[in-house]
């Protein structure tokens, strides 16, 4: 009697030990599941902090950034001597050149700013976002995006802002695009943030 009331405690035992189980790996996931969310979310955050600082930039100083083909002088929103200037605009480690600064971000290292018209047209090819640049473009809306670059490691990550921010898997489309170069291997990511002050 006792040997079969210890096989029913051991039955039991391991039946709840297989629900406690089951019950772990679906919490497992459901917290796995939150977390990339979070983590996705607070991603796109901060390219709209980004934006708003290149606009409060703007509205302190009474223009846009410095100007070459295609990119803005991103270094203006963290170093600059033109007057009404009340920055840095955002946190950085360091100033790679004029255009790009690499920032403080635990997904992220380069950033940038372009003025592109690229949201009325789809890519075909790696190089498109330096061709629909802002000049000759009667009727076609000139936009400022902030351009990330970092290591290809992340490319499951962009493949998830991808369908949080556009719905599709189409990365040459929409608000949210991206190119994967293999050499070097870098991960190109463009954010549509807003109008640019650059029009025809």
């Amino acid at each position: 009697m006792l040997i079969k009331k210890g096989a029913m405690f051991g039955l039991d035992a391991r039946i709840a030990l297989a629900i406690f189980g089951a019950l772990s790996v679906v919490s497992g996931a459901a917290l796995y599941s939150a977390i990339k969310e979070a983590r996705l979310t607070a991603v796109i955050t901060e390219f709209n902090e980004y934006g708003k600082a290149f606009e409060q930039y703007m509205l302190d100083v009474g223009e846009e950034p410095g100007l070459t083909p295609f990119h803005y002088h991103t270094e203006d929103l963290v170093n600059s001597t033109q007057t009404g200037w009340n920055g840095p605009y955002f946190s950085y480690n360091k100033i790679i050149n004029n255009l790009v600064l690499e920032v403080n971000s635990s997904v992220f290292g380069k950033v940038s700013f372009l003025y592109e018209k690229l949201a009325n047209k789809k890519w075909n090819t790696n190089n498109d976002w330096a061709v629909e640049k802002c000049v000759n473009t009667v009727g076609e809306p000139c936009y400022v995006w902030i351009r990330y670059e970092f290591n290809e490691k992340y490319l499951p990550f962009v493949l998830g802002l991808e369908d949080k921010i556009d719905e599709t898997a189409d990365r040459n489309d929409g608000q949210f695009r991206y190119i994967h170069f293999t050499t070097p291997k870098v991960i190109s990511i463009f954010y549509r943030y807003n109008l640019a002050m650059v029009q025809d």
